[in-house]
């Protein structure tokens, strides 16, 4: 194939990239991070079997090399001592991809024909998603999310647009009907942003503004950033969803602006552990350093998956190290990315520059306020982006190396090719499987399911949930058939996916499960003992989970260790103080030991609570209100003896 050919294919490929993430839930959909992820393959090959045409490898050094790769190599020993292998390989992957697309889109734009695809592209993609926005405000939706799954994140893309836009619009000179096409795009693009009702879109729209009002007058557009500095006004002026949102602050929602604990829970954990829990850990991690909400029905109903920051979830999961390269990363991109501009003439290239400065410096604000670097779509914007603004850097050198072709380089970049794609394609293949087994299970095919879970797990070793779900079956048949090697099995898988990822409570809890009933039919000790110490387990791990402690105290009181099921209650109470079931248990074991006055005290608080008339929303608030209230009241007789 020519190599102008092959050229014109990886364009095409990129352009692809940038137009199809978004569109699945911004790319965090499984189905296209792994076909993303495949297709930055096939463009790296091509761009391989290029260089092997043409017998000279081809790349442009920059500043950012040294510390991508550092963190980058990081970033995979952090799989050695993460909590869970398989997350953290996954995220790495997905880095090293958007790491590979930054290089792509370097070594392959020459010609600002091809920056002006790129930079149109992502334009007209944002007021795509401004045009979607409208339709979904239509249907009845109050916050719009575009096809990214919160509005947070549709806002941080649409500021990348509208930045791109206003730069053009200021900075270079456009035909009549290309300045109010712009102008109405612009428009759209700024209305939808309102319609998200963003905080943080509203705070780094205000960023961007400010930078390219700065950029503008510097360069001597004055009108321009005379324009640009009246939007500003009038940002905080005119009434608008941004500023009543700011103004409301928590008001109707007690879960709103709790980023600060989850921020001081995120910075404890990086004290904790100054090396980082690895790369993709920070979900399996937070339950032992999550925090109350107080004033509502539960205390602990809520958890964060993420940081909401980028820079305290990359501290916690890749340590200081991780974070000082991260932060080295930005201000080296920064440096170079001012300094082009500063030189460059005024002109199309110029007013790109400034654009994408705007744009990011935008985008790693709102780094501080969420996770948007994970968002694919972003992120994969991101490396375009830095890769445009720092083409033309006085830092970024070529670099050419001759060599002799050889008709084996091509077979091995086809072997190689193959065997990577291989590993990227069977956790997508298992992922599917996983679907098939719960349907078996569900439908109580249990043969099926077995083969189908052995099936995925043979794809996909080191993920914990195939050995799971498969332990699950086993147990099924082993309830059905009583076939003590069934339960074995069952116990071995759990104990596999313990072994793979250490800190989901769920499997302990099941695998107690396992061995407390086991023990009820054969009553060894052994078997009690491990059912009590798996539990203990998961209470380390997820100190403020009520329910395992519950159940911890029911199998201690079960089996005449009340002091120790007293124990266990007494936390509980004070964890979530509207837990029902908990209140009665603590009130039955004070009553068996002659604390009457107490036990009143605890039938009472729940009787308080079942007046309060309470109303769950989530399965978490559901679960502890839970109970059959004809127990409670019969106690309830105990504490107010009819006359």
């Amino acid at each position: 194939m020519p190599a102008r050919a092959i050229d014109k294919i990886i364009l095409i490929g990129l352009l692809g990239l940038l137009f199809l993430v978004p569109f699945f839930s911004g790319g965090a959909e499984e189905e296209i991070i792994y076909s993303s992820q495949f297709l930055i393959l096939l463009l790296l090959a091509l761009l391989v079997a290029k260089f092997l045409r043409e017998g000279e490898i081809r790349w442009r050094r920059t500043s950012l090399d040294l510390p991508l790769l550092l963190l980058a190599g990081w970033s995979l020993l952090s799989t050695f001592f993460s909590v869970y292998r398989y997350v953290s390989l996954s995220d790495w992957g997905l880095m090293i991809c958007q790491i590979l697309t930054f290089y792509l889109v370097l070594s392959r734009i020459e010609k600002d024909n091809e920056i002006a695809l790129f930079i149109f592209l992502l334009i007209a993609l944002a007021s795509s998603q401004a045009w979607y926005s409208y339709y979904q405000r239509g249907r009845g939706i109050v916050r719009v999310p575009g096809t990214f799954f919160n509005p947070n994140f549709l806002a941080g893309y649409l500021v990348i647009g509208i930045s791109l836009s206003l730069s053009l619009l200021f900075n270079f000179r456009l035909l009549l009907k290309g300045k109010v096409v712009l102008i109405l795009v612009t428009g759209f693009m700024l209305g939808s942003l309102f319609l998200t009702a963003s905080r943080a879109g509203g705070l780094i729209f205000l960023v961007a503004l400010i930078v390219l009002t700065a950029g503008s007058y510097f360069r001597g557009k004055k009108k321009g950033a005379l324009v640009l500095l009246l939007i500003l006004v009038l940002f905080f002026l005119v009434p608008n969803p941004f500023m009543q949102r700011l103004l409301e602050g928590t008001k109707g929602d007690v879960y709103a602006y709790k980023r600060f604990p989850i921020w001081l829970s995120s910075w404890k954990m990086i004290v904790d552990r100054s090396w980082g829990w690895g790369l993709g850990s920070y979900d399996y991690v937070f339950d032992a350093y999550n925090f109350p909400v107080e004033g509502t029905l539960a205390r602990f109903g809520k958890r964060s998956s993420m940081a909401h920051n980028e820079y305290l979830q990359i501290g916690a999961e890749l340590g200081i190290p991780g974070l000082l390269l991260f932060l080295a990363l930005i201000f080296i991109f920064a440096r170079d990315a001012f300094q082009t501009w500063k030189k460059s003439t005024p002109g199309f290239s110029s007013a790109v520059q400034l654009g994408i400065l705007s744009s990011l410096v935008a985008v790693f604000v709102h780094s501080f306020l969420d996770f948007n670097l994970h968002i694919p779509a972003i992120g994969y914007t991101v490396s375009v982006l830095g890769a445009i603004g720092l083409r033309q850097s006085e830092r970024v050198r070529e670099v050419r190396i001759r060599f002799s072709v050889k008709k084996i380089y091509y077979i091995l970049l086809v072997i190689i090719t193959l065997v990577i794609g291989m590993v990227m394609v069977r956790p997508m293949l298992a992922s599917r499987l996983l679907v098939r087994g719960e349907g078996a299970f569900q439908q109580g095919k249990m043969e099926e399911a077995v083969k189908i879970y052995r099936q995925a797990i043979s794809w996909n070793s080191l993920n914990s949930i195939y050995h799971a779900n498969l332990g699950l079956v086993y147990w099924a048949q082993y309830l059905s058939r009583g076939n003590l090697n069934q339960a074995t099995s069952a116990i071995r898988e759990l104990e596999e996916a313990i072994n793979l990822n250490p800190r989901v409570g769920g499997y302990y809890q099941q695998l107690g499960i396992f061995y407390y009933q086991i023990y009820r039919r054969i009553s060894h000790p052994q078997l009690l003992e491990k059912a009590i110490s798996l539990r203990q387990t998961v209470l380390r791990y997820q100190p403020y989970q009520p329910f395992i402690r519950l159940d911890l105290a029911r199998i201690y009181y079960e089996n005449n260790y009340q002091q120790q099921a007293r124990q266990e209650l007494e936390k509980l109470v004070n964890i979530e103080p509207n837990y029902l079931a908990a209140h009665y248990y603590l009130g039955v074991i004070y009553q068996e030991m002659g604390e009457l006055e107490v036990a009143k005290k605890q039938y009472l608080q729940a009787h308080e609570i079942l007046e309060k008339n309470l109303v769950p929303v989530t399965q978490y608030e559901k679960k502890l209100l839970e109970f059959d209230s004809r127990q409670l009241y019969d106690k309830l007789n105990f504490v107010k003896p009819k006359n």
